[in-house]
């Protein structure tokens, strides 16, 4: 079983996490209003062993303007609930590619989960002084999950 890891470090479980080839998705999303938003891919398999990993295929409202983020300068760090794996808090930069950019924090307020595995969260989003909703969905292959859970209940 080869783990290819680009940027191997930090804990077990985020090691597992980034794992390539694993058919792993993540993907948020969160507005306040018709003037500001964000919505983006997330590639944890290209994430550092502090779990920033980067944002792919979004964009940033701001002012009602739309730009398409920045891949070099947009990331999202996850922090996960040890009883289930599922994403608990978060945390997000967005660059679009004019500079433009936007600090946001999440955190699941519900979850919807099939198989046991990820899940499809309901998330509080707080940026640019405002309080949002959006989701976010983080999809895995039930073995490296269950992998994923293990390494970060009990290190192992």
């Amino acid at each position: 079983m080869g783990t290819r890891v680009l940027h191997p470090g930090g804990p077990k479980w985020r090691e597992i996490e980034r794992e390539r080839g694993k058919g792993r998705i993540q993907y948020i999303f969160g507005h306040t209003d018709d003037q500001t938003g964000f919505l983006s891919f997330v590639r944890p398999q290209d994430g550092d062993g502090q779990g920033r990993s980067p944002l792919n295929m979004g964009w940033l409202l701001k002012d009602g303007v739309f730009g398409r983020l920045d891949k070099a300068r947009s990331w999202m760090r996850n922090w996960r609930d040890p009883a289930t794996g599922w994403s608990q808090h978060m945390e997000v930069r967005l660059v679009d590619q004019e500079g433009r950019n936007m600090e946001a924090e999440g955190v699941a307020v519900s979850h919807m989960c099939e198989h046991g595995t990820g899940s499809n969260a309901l998330m509080r989003w707080e940026f640019d002084g405002k309080t949002g909703w959006g989701e976010d969905q983080d999809g895995w292959r039930v073995e490296h999950f269950t992998r994923m859970l293990n390494a970060l209940r009990y290190g192992a």
